[in-house]
């Protein structure tokens, strides 16, 4: 068992554009199991998870219902349940926004000071 003196923050960067419809279930599965083996297999004060979804840039004006869509960290419950709830749908041939996805891990979650 891992043992940490402080808080652990943990934010998944998920692919929900079509071309994942195939993967998206799979994906869920195991950031559902991640979570619940970090859950298990650390000793920490808190844990925390985050959620960042990223699909297509727009084409057309079309963004797909989001480019990038945020869950700040929260308990495990919270975003298993975003995660459920996240489907693979839109794109075409844009590029996707996966370092728009990182980057908004990096800077926009509020990570916690001692995490």
């Amino acid at each position: 068992m891992l043992e940490l003196e402080q808080n652990l923050d943990c934010v998944f960067v998920i692919d929900t554009t079509g071309s994942m419809d195939e993967y998206i279930v799979a994906v869920k599965e195991a950031v559902k199991q991640l979570m619940e083996k970090i859950k298990k297999e650390t000793n920490v004060s808190s844990v925390k998870f985050a959620v960042v979804a990223y699909r297509d840039h727009p084409q057309d004006g079309n963004s797909y219902g989001y480019v990038v869509k945020t869950k700040p960290l929260s308990e495990w419950n919270v975003i298993e349940s975003f995660v459920a709830n996240l489907k693979a749908d839109g794109g075409g041939d844009t590029p996707e926004a996966t370092l728009d996805g990182l980057n908004e891990a990096v800077h926009a979650v509020e990570w916690r000071e001692v995490s």
